[in-house]
């Protein structure tokens, strides 16, 4: 996956509207999405948005028995690594970091 940061405004207003139609049948969806979005806000730079939404993604993917959740989650870990001064998204970093290694069913 390629980051497009000039194109990360117009990732959000899409991701935000697609994420809202998404029901509880929908979780990996979801959680992909998520994901996306956390990233899209990192690059944005609204660091405390982009953690939110990541620890969602995260929490969301937790839920699932899905062989692509960890994948779908490393994007968001590469671009949360290089704010790690910040703590809310050092703490999202270390999140998936700890989601990846305790994840069985990847």
């Amino acid at each position: 996956m390629r980051v497009r940061p000039r194109r990360s405004r117009a990732a959000i207003a899409a991701l935000t509207g697609v994420i809202a139609r998404y029901g509880p049948d929908m979780a990996r969806s979801r959680s992909f999405c998520l994901a996306m979005l956390a990233l899209d806000h990192l690059i944005e730079g609204e660091l405390e948005r982009g953690a939110e939404i990541g620890t969602e993604a995260v929490d969301t993917a937790e839920t699932l028995k899905s062989v692509r959740t960890k994948d779908r989650l490393r994007p968001l870990k590469l671009e949360a690594d290089k704010h790690r001064d910040h703590a809310d998204v050092r703490a999202l970093a270390d999140h998936i970091t700890a989601f990846a290694v305790s994840s069985t069913h990847i």
